[in-house]
């Protein structure tokens, strides 16, 4: 129940960390300065985790110790909510972005494409998985993969200007998505002693760690990257703002909005 309470308390603070960012585009309706792949490569992470958190909690219900509990608590409940919530506010911004981004509309609609693209080839079977059991992934064997889209995602955002991002939105998230990593790994479920404790004997522990980031710590690990990313954001954001101005003073941007 503690447990419960405490991800309570994370996803709603997960769904704060999203609104300074989102309400500080919609205000000065100019999302220039904002990396549209930054938040694509963002969002079809958020996708990824989605894809697992329903097929584990509609088609893993006879399955006990992996992601989710036998039979499904509360705890998985949340554990979707936030999952899915934190999809839905990447969805707002990429198209938020693109909508006050002054882009090409070539570019707009390629981005648009990937997305739609990623979209087709994973959820779009894992709702017709939730009718027809033909899919049963075992593992995330994308994992390796998603980590190095948010590194790209971050390299892009750190190289364009960062006028419009929110330094609220860029502390909050920093903090709130660290501590959402650290309770990922007591929130899903995961067969400890199973693995730890095999018939020829005890299988040291950095062994089981790959098969736990493959398998469900790949969330935890996904938000603990985003995080620094927001740290290293709020960081770049900062020093370019000292040197703006102190180079012109009268021109200093109000990145604290």
């Amino acid at each position: 129940m503690l447990l419960t309470i405490l991800s309570l308390i994370v996803l709603l603070l997960t769904f704060a960390s999203f609104t300074p960012q989102i309400q500080h585009v919609w205000r000065r309706r100019d999302a220039k300065g904002i990396s549209s792949s930054y938040i694509l490569l963002n969002l079809i992470c958020a996708t990824e985790h989605v894809f697992f958190g329903f097929f584990y909690i509609v088609n893993m219900r006879e399955w006990s110790g992996f992601w989710t509990h036998h039979p499904i608590n509360i705890l998985d409940w949340v554990n979707f909510v936030q999952l899915t919530g934190v999809w839905a506010f990447f969805n707002v911004l990429f198209f938020l972005s693109l909508y006050f981004k002054p882009t090409s509309r070539l570019q707009k609609a390629l981005l648009i494409a990937i997305y739609i693209f990623f979209l087709i080839i994973s959820l779009v079977p894992l709702v017709i998985d939730a009718t027809i059991d033909i899919f049963c992934p075992q593992k995330s064997q994308t994992a390796p993969i998603i980590v190095m889209l948010l590194v790209l995602g971050l390299y892009k955002q750190a190289r364009a200007s960062t006028f419009n991002l929110s330094l609220p939105g860029l502390k909050l998230q920093a903090v709130v998505f660290m501590l959402s990593a650290a309770s990922w790994v007591l929130r899903l479920a995961f067969p400890w002693k199973a693995y730890l404790e095999q018939p020829q004997g005890h299988v040291p522990i950095y062994l089981v760690i790959p098969a736990w980031w493959q398998i469900i710590g790949f969330v935890a690990v996904d938000d603990a990257i985003f995080a620094l990313g927001q740290g290293v954001l709020l960081w770049l954001a900062l020093r370019r703002g000292k040197r703006l101005a102190a180079s012109h003073p009268e021109s200093r941007p109000l990145l604290g909005e």
